[in-house]
């Protein structure tokens, strides 16, 4: 019993600081293209800090999701695009483009998604 309880003490501790870490850490917006650069049909695969992301234009609105599908390695901006979801181009993963929400398909999990600000021309995302 003390075992289990020393283990289960080490695991709050260590996801508590992992939690406290990233809440504090500084969140930055960075340009990664212009307005112009991206239409509902062409949505703008970009890779920032080693992370491939994909930005889309919706309705009016810009979304920055992760850009690789999880079960397919598939480039998301290379899938079909149809009612604010994205179908992977390899195995018809469906994903929500405002959410990241998995909606059929073998997907695995949710997919990243980042905030997305526009600033005169440029679109940005926080990283």
């Amino acid at each position: 019993m003390i075992k289990a309880y020393a283990i289960h003490y080490v695991l709050n501790a260590k996801l508590s600081f992992i939690y406290k870490t990233n809440k504090d850490a500084k969140m930055s917006w960075i340009s990664v293209c212009q307005q112009d650069d991206i239409t509902e049909d062409e949505p703008k695969a970009i890779e920032v800090e080693g992370k491939k992301i994909g930005v889309f234009f919706i309705d009016d609105n810009y979304f920055a999701i992760e850009n690789v599908c999880p079960h397919a390695f598939a480039l998301l901006t290379e899938g079909f695009i149809e009612n604010q979801t994205v179908e992977c181009p390899l195995h018809e993963a469906i994903f929500d483009i405002q959410t990241g929400e998995l909606k059929s398909g073998p997907g695995c999990r949710d997919l990243c998604t980042y905030p997305v600000r526009v600033e005169g021309q440029d679109v940005q995302i926080q990283l």
